[in-house]
């Protein structure tokens, strides 16, 4: 089970940049890549 709950209290303080890092930690965990086969934005 994938915990939201960090990306969802970034988002609810307007901590834009920080949302986008924890976004893209969780695509990587739900896709299961490491940051090496996962590109950063």
């Amino acid at each position: 089970m994938i915990n939201y709950n960090l990306l969802e209290e970034l988002l609810s303080t307007a901590k834009w940049k920080e949302a986008d890092g924890e976004t893209l930690r969780l695509m990587r965990k739900i896709v299961g890549r490491d940051e090496s086969e996962f590109p950063d934005t």
